[in-house]
């Protein structure tokens, strides 16, 4: 997640550019279909941003720029707060549009205005109207039935439901208190027939620490683990992000149960979770022009392993150094006693050379006993009966 948001915000999203936020959430039925089928999420999402970048080329002709080219980061999201099965796409699209300058030979960015409610139905609309379009042409109006335990585990995951075992079809347990009255709905938000657009959030051009926060959010992981804990009967009580209209903020588990939900949040395999499109993908023939050219702070040239030329090298992640002061403010390489930093020498790998140094700096060369592993608790799980 951390790495990730860093190389987006030092070597991908321009500096000139304000970013919005474009969140497309899908009818249950959608969701399912899409968990399986990792090629249908990507003509779901050509759709969601051809509906988004002709918005703002349309806003741009209105200001006389022609010949625009738009720019996104997609990251694509499987789960809920609730850790349902929910795909949903958040892309990081540039709030303007890039038109090339014949007096700079090269191109310029003019940012969009400001948007209205008006716009977001209308791509609500366009996005509706397509997506059931492409379900049609590809046999996919009604819900398909369930197959496979695979399928299962999705179906019951998207409708809040437990998928094996005795409890089969029952919705998941609930802990919580009185109902509450959620406030209605404000800001840059549409729904048409269950998808639902929303591009309220937005940040400045320059805002380079609130742009990594957003990205953090974006490519966070499914599973909050402050928010999880274990009961003494043995039960699991996942806690909500924010409570619900019924009053519910736990969800209860059993084990079993809670294996199943995260199960279905696993993508299928070679599926990609970010996605470059406009003049941010990888064969954009503006990319070059548009990008950040100079190297942030945080990229420090790293030095080669031992055995090879001492040669500057970027890669694509941060050195482990690196990525613990993006994140945490530590920096390991500061020398405690001087105050004068560290260099990396060498990658010590042979047992005889790692033995030698440690007997010169006074550390045993032997690791500590390691404790046998202790058994786990026996708990009964219950399995469906097979046909």
């Amino acid at each position: 997640m951390n790495d990730t948001a860093a190389h987006l915000v030092d070597r991908v999203i321009p500096e000139e550019a304000p970013v919005r936020q474009w969140v497309l959430s899908l009818p249950h039925r959608v969701r399912y279909l899409s968990a399986k089928d990792p090629g249908l999420v990507r003509a779901i999402l050509r759709i969601f941003l051809r509906a988004v970048f002709r918005l703002l080329r349309r806003l741009a002709r209105k200001q006389g720029i022609r010949q625009a080219r738009c720019g996104s980061v997609t990251a694509v999201q499987r789960f809920a707060s609730s850790l349902g099965l929910n795909v949903h796409l958040h892309a990081l699209v540039l709030d303007g549009v890039y038109a090339w300058d014949d007096g700079l030979g090269a191109p310029v960015f003019h940012a969009a205005p400001s948007l209205r409610e008006a716009d977001i139905a209308r791509v609500a609309l366009a996005v509706r109207r397509k997506v059931g379009a492409l379900l049609s042409r590809r046999g996919l109006e009604e819900w398909e039935g369930e197959a496979s335990a695979w399928d299962r585990l999705c179906a019951a995951s998207v409708e809040g439901r437990i998928a094996l075992g005795p409890k089969r079809g029952w919705r998941v347990g609930r802990v919580g208190d009185e109902p509450v009255l959620l406030g209605a709905r404000r800001g840059l938000c549409a729904e048409a027939e269950g998808y639902n657009v929303h591009a309220e959030v937005r940040v400045g051009a320059g805002d380079r620490p609130g742009l990594e926060r957003l990205c953090r959010y974006l490519l966070r992981p499914a599973l909050a683990a402050e928010r999880l804990r274990e009961t003494p009967d043995g039960h699991l009580v996942y806690a909500l992000k924010r409570p619900w209209a019924d009053g519910t903020t736990h969800l209860v588990f059993e084990p079993l149960e809670f294996l199943e939900r995260l199960a279905a949040l696993v993508p299928p395999p070679r599926a990609h979770l970010v996605l470059y499109h406009g003049v941010l993908s990888s064969h954009a023939t503006w990319r070059a022009e548009v990008v950040p050219r100079a190297e942030r702070p945080s990229q420090e040239p790293q030095v080669e392993a031992a055995g090879e030329e001492d040669r500057v090298s970027r890669p694509r992640r941060l050195s482990w150094a690196a990525l613990l002061r993006r994140v945490f403010g530590l920096d390991v390489l500061v020398c405690a006693r001087c105050g004068s930093r560290r260099k990396v020498v060498a990658f010590v790998t042979e047992p005889a050379e790692l033995a030698r140094i440690c007997e010169s700096i006074g550390v045993s060369a032997k690791p500590p006993p390691v404790s046998p592993a202790r058994s786990p608790p026996q708990r009964e799980l219950h399995f469906p009966e097979l046909p």
